[in-house]
């Protein structure tokens, strides 16, 4: 529940298990649990679209 999305390790990459894109500015506190739509049990699409890079 305490995993930050910018901070810490939490991708399943080889190579590079964090997060490349910059924090937006007022976004740096971001846990990996906000990402998640508890109601249906599948990611915020929607949310994951607009914070990171392609």
């Amino acid at each position: 529940n305490n995993i930050n999305i910018w901070k810490d390790p939490w991708l399943r990459a080889k190579d590079n298990s964090l997060v490349t894109t910059v924090a937006p500015i007022d976004m740096e506190h971001i846990r990996v649990v906000d990402l998640i739509n508890h109601d249906v049990g599948t990611w915020r699409s929607y949310m994951i679209n607009n914070l990171f890079n392609q």
